[in-house]
Parts: C-alpha cells; sequence; structure tokens
C-alpha cells in the first residue's frame, strides 16, 4: 500500500463506500442493500459514476430506526 494509500485509510471520511456503510451501520450487504430499497438507509450520492454513502445521513437514518437521537435538530 502505497504512503498516500495507507494514510487515507485512517483519516476520518465523510463518505463511504457499499461495503463500508454497511459495516458501519452493523448490517450484512444484503440486509443493506434492503434497507436502502426499502427507505430505511439513505440512497447514495453518486460523485464521478461512485456510489458513495453520507455518514450523516447514516446516522439519521440509524437514530430512526432506534427512536434515538443524538441532536433534536434531526
Amino acid at each position: 500500500m502505497s504512503r498516500a494509500a495507507s494514510r487515507a485509510a485512517t483519516q476520518p471520511r465523510r463518505g463511504l463506500a457499499h461495503d463500508e456503510a454497511a459495516i458501519y451501520v452493523g448490517v450484512s450487504f444484503r440486509l443493506f442493500d434492503q434497507m436502502v430499497g426499502d427507505g430505511r438507509m439513505p440512497q447514495p450520492t453518486v460523485i464521478n459514476g461512485e456510489a458513495v454513502w453520507d455518514l450523516v445521513k447514516l446516522d439519521r437514518a440509524f437514530d430512526r430506526l432506534t427512536g434515538e437521537s443524538r441532536n433534536p435538530m434531526l
């Protein structure tokens, strides 16, 4: 792994790839796809043809699932 790639992998990010988003939420890739399909999880943003899930939107969707909110404005 290059030095730049190694450093990038350890930096905080706002956008996650599909597999990273499913892992972040804590579900299988298949269940994550079902949840995106039925609206329980957000659709990705497409950037230059690549699907990217917004970490903030994932947090909000997860909060709705659990009935919790860290921010009353959500």
